[in-house]
């Protein structure tokens, strides 16, 4: 069961990012577009983090741990967007020190 949300993990990143690849090759970045893949890739990442936090109670040593755990794993598809949104934009505008 485990491997079966590992994949879909994976795969709901690989959905997110293909989402961004694609809205980057039609020069239309927006975190306000919504396609079935961008939505499909947060379902997928949401469903599977979950699951993981709530498989392995015993990382956790409090109950403030573990809900802290589930909060992050619901926002994990936006923290990547936000990474990749963050990385093109250092790789667009290149910083020159003279």
């Amino acid at each position: 069961m485990v491997q079966v949300f590992t994949i879909l993990f994976f795969t709901g990143l690989g959905f997110v990012l293909l989402n961004f690849l694609y809205q980057l090759f039609m020069q239309k970045i927006s975190m306000r577009s919504w396609s079935v893949v961008r939505i499909l890739g947060y379902i997928f990442t949401v469903v599977s983090s979950v699951f993981f936090a709530f498989m392995n109670p015993d990382w956790f040593h409090s109950f403030e741990g573990y809900t802290c755990a589930v909060a992050v794993s619901w926002t994990m598809p936006f923290i990547e967007e936000w990474l990749l949104l963050l990385g093109w934009d250092m790789l667009k505008r290149p910083r020159m020190s003279v």
